[in-house]
């Protein structure tokens, strides 16, 4: 269990460093990520539901947060599908159900998100969502991996010396 929270820590710290390099310098306070995101930029959609998941500028609200990002997943947006994905396994805003955050996280790594790829993996192992399936999770592990991830290699190897 150790190992599935340093990877869900890794994939949040992945996450952030990625927002905070390509979050556009044109809206830099919360009116402006609302206004954009009102108009139906599926970017600040999710990026606004990171303003209320954090409680940064706003009062924190996960049902917010999880309204945001469900209008940029629903329009195609691979990390406001991450988001909803992540909401639904943690119950943040909504009602956890490990299901419906497989069935997100799965529209995101099957674009090539490798953070999607390491959730998919690690609820095979786990059996979280679907059946425990550790040569499936090794599978996830090893297209993490192949996309340049090195905790997905070390993951990889891990299940490939147990026999999987």
């Amino acid at each position: 269990m150790q190992s599935l929270k340093k990877t869900f820590t890794y994939v949040l710290m992945m996450m952030a460093l990625a927002f905070g390099i390509t979050a556009p310098a044109a809206a830099s306070t919360f009116e402006e990520a609302k206004a954009l995101a009102e108009q139906g930029d599926s970017f600040y959609q999710n990026y606004l539901g990171y303003y209320y998941q954090d409680g940064k500028g706003v009062r924190q609200d996960y049902s917010k947060a999880f309204y945001w990002f469900k209008k940029s997943a629903d329009q195609g947006n691979l990390p406001g599908q991450f988001s909803v994905a992540y909401a639904y396994a943690n119950g943040e805003g909504v009602r956890q159900d490990y299901s419906k955050a497989f069935y997100w996280f799965k529209k995101s790594a099957d674009q090539n998100h490798i953070p999607a790829q390491i959730y998919i993996a690690t609820m095979y192992e786990a059996g979280e969502g679907v059946r425990q399936n550790k040569s499936v999770a090794k599978e996830w592990y090893g297209k993490g991996c192949d996309n340049g991830d090195q905790v997905s290699c070390d993951q990889y190897k891990k299940l490939n010396l147990q026999g999987y």
